[in-house]
């Protein structure tokens, strides 16, 4: 199985009242719920889960060949149902290669509690000539339980994240295999390319002042600063020298810090982490 697939079983953990004289504690209990089994083949998925502003737990499954779907789980009823039949809300019919058989975006919860997500495309089983056409950006709002079709950012890629700047009406997609970096304006309803090609499994980090982050194909920090829609690209220094990945195929993941302007990275291949000032020259 693909090391980058997780469980679609998961696990709710249920707090459990303990003295405070008596730390630590030696077990949390939990009830693990499986996913709707219609939802989902081989019993896995990719990054898509997340808590909503609800309370309610958010997963996006992954069914090769067929169609993907967004599964809310509430927690307190311990029910589950189905949110976006991803096809559906796109008027798509595809099966095999074809189909948007993947929600592999981590879901973005924003201000307003609308989830963003990203459809991608399976694997091809021996035979099937059929072609991708692309994903299709995705949302759905919890408030009036209504998923929307955002169009489709780059034909015959995948989408790999998602990130909304709500405030703005902007959204940022990285796409994968070739890893475009593409802005959708909620007002004018357009996709438009950044401009850098971005590293695989790139995301976007946006920071306190409502610039947008992603890393490179040659791993240097570009940044987008709505304000004057304009990308700038600056290495990353590390001692006063750039700093260079193992190799081409280090998979990067970072995280925002609650400062707001600093970025902890690590990568798959390499046991350093790394803080980077987002605002900085590259140090």
């Amino acid at each position: 199985m693909n090391p980058y697939f997780v469980l679609l079983s998961f696990v709710f953990l249920i707090s459990t009242v303990l003295s405070s004289a008596n730390p630590p504690f030696d077990y949390v209990w939990g009830t693990a719920h499986h996913v709707l089994p219609e939802t989902h083949s081989e019993e896995s998925g990719y990054f898509s889960l997340c808590e909503g502003n609800d309370g309610r737990i958010f997963i996006g499954t992954s069914k090769y060949d067929h169609n993907a779907y967004l599964v809310e789980f509430d927690p307190v009823t311990e029910k589950q149902r189905v949110v976006v039949d991803a096809h559906k809300v796109c008027g798509l019919t595809a099966k095999g290669y074809a189909a948007q058989a993947k929600f592999h975006t981590r879901n973005y919860v924003g201000p307003s509690g609308i989830i963003y997500a990203g459809t991608k495309q399976g694997y091809a089983k021996k035979g099937d000539t059929s072609e991708y056409p692309g994903g299709y950006l995705i949302t759905y709002d919890p408030r009036n339980d209504t998923a929307r079709n955002l169009g489709m950012p780059y034909e015959k890629q995948g989408i790999a994240d998602v990130v909304a700047d709500e405030s703005r009406g902007l959204i940022y997609v990285v796409t994968c295999e070739e890893q475009h970096w593409m802005l959708y304006d909620t007002e004018t309803k357009k996709f438009t390319e950044l401009g850098p090609m971005l590293t695989p499994y790139a995301t976007t980090l946006m920071d306190a002042e409502g610039k947008a982050h992603a890393l490179t194909k040659d791993f240097q920090l570009a940044t987008y600063d709505p304000a004057t829609k304009k990308v700038s690209l600056r290495p990353i220094e590390v001692g006063g020298k750039i700093f260079e990945r193992a190799s081409r195929s280090s998979i990067p993941t970072w995280n925002l810090d609650a400062d707001g302007r600093t970025a902890w990275l690590i990568l798959m291949n390499d046991a350093h982490l790394l803080s980077i000032e987002l605002s900085s020259k590259g140090k």
